[in-house]
């Protein structure tokens, strides 16, 4: 029976996949597709990461940035441009134009078949919309070079009562039901260390007209990524800058900033 339901869930996992990918390719009003993304002082851990590896390295870095769209990354890195290689993703073909003018290589489709090795992987604002982040993970971790970092930008949903806009679709009452059931689901994962990385199979995009992270279908948590960190990584936590009290709590509590470094030799 359980494996009975794993089949199940597996299978309403990969619809929803499928029925994001055909929103992506077909909803040009995305806001990630419309201009040139710039994350400021969020991509700064970045920059630290190149800078310390350039000032060891004798070689050129290596660069993967997983769901880039529009991204500005390769310019807020172009200062040490003749010193990496900077290869970029993404799921859909409608940003493959500009990426080719911007990237020495460009991936479109499945990230689980690119191949090579990396030095630096980093995605911004893009875990929250994996269907599958385990075996993501485990993929991208052989992608890495031995003192190799990933670093991944995101919402973290495990903050108690801070739900993913992916539920607005749902009524009041079942969203603060779903709020009771993830704090005992997270705290199931910090005492047990057994991760969930739980995944909406009834993302609001999919109901209701766009808004911002009506797609964010993982709901993504630090405990997750401890819980299912493989012996011989480390993970550390992202710093960035913030003024002001508002902007300190979320970049503290609601934002995910995660390094996991390939400690391997």
């Amino acid at each position: 029976m359980n494996n009975f339901c794993r089949s199940c869930e597996k299978l309403l996992v990969d619809s929803v996949r499928d029925r994001l990918l055909d929103f992506y390719s077909s909803y040009r009003e995305y806001p990630a597709f419309q201009n040139e993304a710039n994350k400021g002082d969020l991509w700064n851990p970045i920059l630290h990461e190149l800078n310390t590896r350039i000032k060891t390295a004798s070689n050129t870095i290596s660069i993967l940035e997983l769901g880039a769209g529009c991204s500005g990354l390769y310019k807020y890195l172009q200062s040490h441009r003749n010193r990496l290689i900077y290869h970029s993703h993404d799921v859909t073909p409608v940003n493959r134009a500009f990426l080719e003018k911007v990237s020495d290589a460009v991936f479109i489709g499945d990230p689980q078949f690119i191949s090579g090795k990396y030095d630096i992987i980093c995605s911004t604002f893009v875990w929250e919309h994996v269907s599958s982040p385990h075996m993501l993970l485990d993929h991208l971790y052989k992608l890495l070079t031995p003192g190799g970092c990933l670093l991944i930008i995101s919402p973290r949903y495990d903050f108690p009562f801070y739900l993913s806009p992916s539920c607005r679709n749902r009524s009041w009452i079942q969203r603060f039901l779903l709020s009771i059931l993830l704090c005992v689901r997270r705290l199931r994962v910090h005492i047990s260390g057994n991760a969930d990385f739980l995944i909406d199979l009834r993302p609001a995009v999919l109901e209701l007209p766009f808004y911002r992270d009506a797609d964010a279908i993982h709901w993504v948590s630090w405990f997750d990524l401890r819980a299912s960190l493989p012996q011989g990584y480390k993970l550390s936590r992202l710093s960035f800058p913030a003024s002001g009290f508002r902007e300190r709590f979320w970049k503290r509590f609601l934002l995910l900033g995660a390094k996991i470094r390939n400690e391997k030799v």
